[in-house]
C-alpha cells in the first residue's frame, strides 16, 4: 500500500508541476470568475486566494526540477567516489520499505565504524 502511495504521490508532484497544471488552473479561474460574475463582490481576498492557487504549480515546478538536478549531481558524486556504495544512486526511485533497509544497513555499518575508531587497539585486528 505504500509502494502505491509513494508512485502515486510522485505523479501527482510532477502533474501538478507540469505547465498543462498550470494552464488548466487558470481556465478553471477564468470560467470560474464568468460563471460567478467577476463583479466588485470580488474582494482582494478571492484574488489573494487565486494568487496563491496559481503560485502552487509554480512552486510545485521549481520543486521537481532542483530535486531533479540535485538527485543527478548526487548521483554523479556517488559515481566518481571510490568507495561509496553505489547502490545508493537513484534510491528516489525504490519503494519505501527498501530505502529504510538501505538506511539501516549504512546505520550499522556506520555504528560499526565508529566502534573500530572508538576502540582501535581491540582484538577484532588481531590475526589479520
Amino acid at each position: 500500500m505504500n509502494h502505491l502511495f509513494h508512485k502515486f504521490a510522485l505523479r501527482m508532484s510532477r502533474i501538478i508541476g507540469s505547465m498543462w497544471a498550470f494552464f488548466t488552473a487558470v481556465i478553471l479561474v477564468v470560467v470560474t470568475a464568468y460563471h460567478f460574475g467577476f463583479t466588485e463582490k470580488w474582494t482582494v481576498e478571492s484574488v489573494i486566494v487565486i494568487a496563491s492557487f496559481l503560485m502552487l504549480f509554480f512552486l510545485q515546478h521549481s520543486q521537481n526540477v532542483n530535486e531533479r538536478a540535485t538527485h543527478l549531481k548526487l548521483d554523479e558524486l556517488i559515481r566518481a567516489l571510490e568507495g561509496a556504495r553505489n547502490e545508493v544512486v537513484s534510491i528516489e526511485d525504490r519503494a519505501e520499505n527498501e530505502i529504510e533497509e538501505l538506511k539501516e544497513t549504512i546505520m550499522d555499518a556506520n555504528e560499526e565504524l565508529k566502534e573500530i575508531e572508538t576502540h582501535p587497539n581491540d582484538d577484532k585486528g588481531a590475526g589479520q
